[in-house]
């Protein structure tokens, strides 16, 4: 465990030896983790809150999780979805890619979208294009 990481709070009992973890420092360093491979990044320049993810990671994540079923093609093509639905009172705007063709994975269900974006944003095409614009230049 790193240093800015303390360890404290609840007790784990191992071999005799008392190991004192501290729930949220483990929390922060799985999340900072996390946000640092998958380059989880507030989208600058949007009129309103938005985060979007290195699309080549997400493409790797999908891939990898089917070469762990054992389902590995030499080609495999995507979907990109958009939905715009009102979470906990504000409107939000999800953007997604969805398999095409993945054995046992259907593109309609939640279930299979691996996320890439996310915006505090009306379905409009000023703010799709916002939320959009990172993904199409590493599109390119």
């Amino acid at each position: 465990m790193h240093a800015q990481y303390p360890l404290a709070a609840g007790q784990i009992h191992h071999n005799g030896t008392k190991l004192f973890v501290h729930i949220l420092a483990v929390k922060k360093l799985v999340f900072f983790i996390v946000r640092t491979t998958m380059k989880i990044a507030k989208l600058s320049g949007a009129d309103f809150d938005a985060c979007d993810v290195d699309l080549s990671f997400v493409l790797v994540w999908a891939i990898r999780e089917q070469r762990l079923h054992l389902q590995d093609t030499t080609d495999m093509e995507f979907d990109i979805k958009l939905d715009g639905l009102p979470l906990g009172g504000n409107d939000q705007v999800a953007v997604g890619l969805a398999p095409i063709g993945f054995e046992n994975k259907s593109s309609e269900s939640a279930l299979f979208i691996y996320p890439i974006a996310i915006g505090n944003c009306k379905e409009k095409r000023v703010n799709l294009k916002q939320l959009t614009k990172n993904l199409i230049c590493q599109k390119k």
